[in-house]
């Protein structure tokens, strides 16, 4: 059978002009005539299939012959002008490309173009380069991926690569119909928008519909997380190594995707909470430039962010420090939602100020007493803590003025002198000095992990800056405070790496205990002790070993439980039941702390008797 005797039946969808119908049927048969040395089976096993026919000096026409799919006279039509004559985009002087029937019900693709060349020089590269590019054409024409693999390695456009992103996630939408539905593609549409020329030119195809099939995915499921539970807190989180296509070469980087729900309006998570998260683990670990996306919507609450991170001087994060952040991030990041607060309005007590005054004058009796200092927080701004701070002392004669001491540029922080008088005197002979000042502090210096202000360290710095321009002073409403603070310090001490590692944890644990004076007079041994048997038990439930229910132990003069509750009524439900039977404080201190969602509540009975001890532990037991 030869080729001329071929009946060929054009796929389209409506009849052609019969001039048009006879054009490419007889461009087709070329094409075939072309391969031709037996049959159409013998020519369906070798497809695809491609023919270079040189025309004159200066032109060459090539036809390529595939099992339909497709774009495929796109991909042929985007390659050979990209890659013909490499960095140079060729101009295609004819193209025509078309689906056509030659056996039953095997449908095949033909295209054709034609390229005219500048110089005979060309002619010869271009010659040169089809014979390794045909490789290529007939790889991407049976692989869609390959395709898109082949393109971007030649330059894609950033209107191409959309299209080509569009395609590939139409696969997935068809593929797994149970995870994606058709709802991903403004989806889609909102990202590609969203992100800049630049952006998608240096990061590869397979990676930007991974990077929109994740944060789509990530929407999904915290949805129906949501829905199920809207009152905790719902983290997803993914690691994925990609390369970026620079014009100085590619570079390994580290793609990092987060989805998490808001709890309430007011609450910020952006890429800064992402990066701090990430800089207390890596310390040396920094943001790619112009590689974060962020997409929130305040109507489902949810948030989205992609960025991307390498080590320090652009080197690779290694293996060993991205299972770490695989284990520890998540846990960090969830502490890391800020809660955005309303500026405070307190105006000032003046008779609560004019009572500090006579108080502290009545605490000097002596000539060599102390300057008496009492500090209170005043007001919270946008940027700022303001502080009052009341100050009586005893002047002598070759003391400096205050509001010379205090003037700006002598001290960290802006201290605003208000009136300052004498109020009595010692023995007659020495003059009281008191004194009203508003300090004003940068409240950045005071942030938690989590975003909250530490006042206690704010008002610690307000109090260290005054003992620097004054020398030593009393700190007349602050000893529990010092006290406190100088117990949490013993406390890190002894837990060493451990509290390093979970700072923010540690500083919850020992601000919850009740009651509040044993933060100022419990040893730091028992405390310790219940740390770490609370690091363990958030340890498992983080690992998924659901040790739900109690982790227990006991020393001559105490019983240790930490329980891991779904809400703060089971940890009421396990005081009450304690109360009940007697077990309450001084003996009964307790603390509390939320990880991965959940509250953590632990108990410490101080008693050496057996018999007491175990009837702690059944009554905790039974509770849960």
């Amino acid at each position: 059978m030869r080729t001329q005797e071929v009946e060929i039946e054009l796929a389209v969808p409506a009849a052609l002009p019969p001039s048009q119908e006879m054009l490419y049927r007889n461009l087709i048969l070329h094409a075939l005539e072309a391969h031709h040395t037996g049959d159409l089976e013998e020519i369906e096993g070798r497809i695809p299939l491609l023919a270079w026919q040189e025309m004159g000096s200066k032109a060459v026409l090539i036809d390529l012959i595939c099992c339909a799919r497709s774009n495929a006279g796109k991909f042929f039509y985007d390659l050979v002008s990209r890659a013909l004559l490499p960095g140079r985009k060729l101009q295609v002087s004819l193209f025509c490309s078309a689906d056509f029937f030659a056996l039953p019900q095997q449908r095949w693709s033909w295209a054709q173009l034609c390229v005219g060349f500048d110089t005979e020089e060309d002619l010869f590269a271009a010659r040169r380069n089809f014979s390794s590019l045909q490789a290529e054409i007939k790889l991407g024409v049976v692989s869609l991926f390959q395709a898109s693999r082949l393109l971007e390695i030649q330059g894609l456009a950033g209107h191409e690569k959309s299209g080509m992103v569009q395609e590939r996630l139409s696969l997935l939408v068809q593929r797994w119909p149970g995870l994606f539905d058709y709802d991903l593609f403004p989806w889609m549409q909102h990202f590609l928008i969203s992100c800049s020329q630049e952006f998608k030119a240096v990061r590869e195809l397979a990676h930007t519909v991974r990077m929109v099939s994740t944060l789509y995915l990530f929407c999904r499921s915290l949805r129906a997380k949501m829905e199920e539970r809207p009152d905790r807190r719902h983290l997803k989180l993914r690691m994925v190594r990609t390369r970026l296509h620079l014009p100085l070469g590619t570079k390994e980087v580290l793609g990092i995707f987060v989805g998490v729900n808001f709890l309430r309006e007011n609450e910020v998570f952006e890429q800064r909470h992402v990066m701090k998260s990430i800089r207390t683990l890596l310390p040396d670990a920094q943001i790619v430039d112009g590689s974060s996306f962020v997409s929130d919507s305040r109507e489902t609450r949810i948030q989205l962010l992609y960025l991307e991170i390498e080590g320090k001087e652009g080197q690779r994060i290694d293996q060993s420090d991205l299972e770490k952040l695989r284990k520890e991030l998540p846990q960090d990041l969830c502490y890391r939602v800020e809660c955005l607060t309303r500026p405070l309005f307190m105006p000032r007590n003046e008779e609560e100020v004019m009572r500090h005054i006579v108080t502290l004058s009545k605490q000097l009796r002596y000539a060599r007493d102390l300057p008496q200092v009492v500090i209170s927080f005043d007001q919270q701004t946008d940027n700022d803590l303001l502080f009052t701070f009341v100050l009586v002392r005893i002047l002598t004669q070759r003391a400096t003025s205050l509001r010379e001491l205090f003037q700006e540029g002598k001290t960290r922080y802006h201290f605003v002198a208000e009136r300052i008088r004498k109020v009595g005197s010692v023995r007659g002979k020495h003059p009281k000095e008191a004194a009203v000042f508003s300090v004003r502090i940068p409240i950045s210096s005071f942030l938690r992990g989590d975003y909250s202000v530490d006042l206690y360290a704010a008002r610690q710095s307000v109090l260290q800056e005054i003992v620097g321009v004054l020398g030593e002073v009393r700190d007349y409403n602050g000893g529990m405070i010092a006290k406190e603070i100088e117990n949490f310090r013993v406390l890190k001490e002894a837990l060493g790496v451990w509290a390093r590692d979970n700072e923010l944890l540690l500083e919850n644990f020992f601000h919850a205990i009740s009651p509040n004076e044993m933060r100022t007079i419990l040893p730091s041994e028992p405390l310790k002790t219940l740390f770490l048997l609370l690091l363990d038990l958030i340890s498992d439930s983080s690992e998924g070993r659901k040790r739900t229910i109690l982790v227990h132990s006991t020393s001559s003069d105490a019983v240790y439980a930490v329980v891991m509750c779904e809400d703060a009524r089971k940890r009421r439900s396990i005081e009450l039941a304690l109360e009940e039977e007697h077990f309450t404080a001084p003996r009964l201190i307790t603390s509390h702390v939320h990880a991965y969602d959940l509250l953590y509540v632990g108990l410490i009975y101080f008693t050496e008797d057996p018999e007491m001890q175990a009837s702690f532990l059944r009554i905790v037991q039974e509770c849960c």
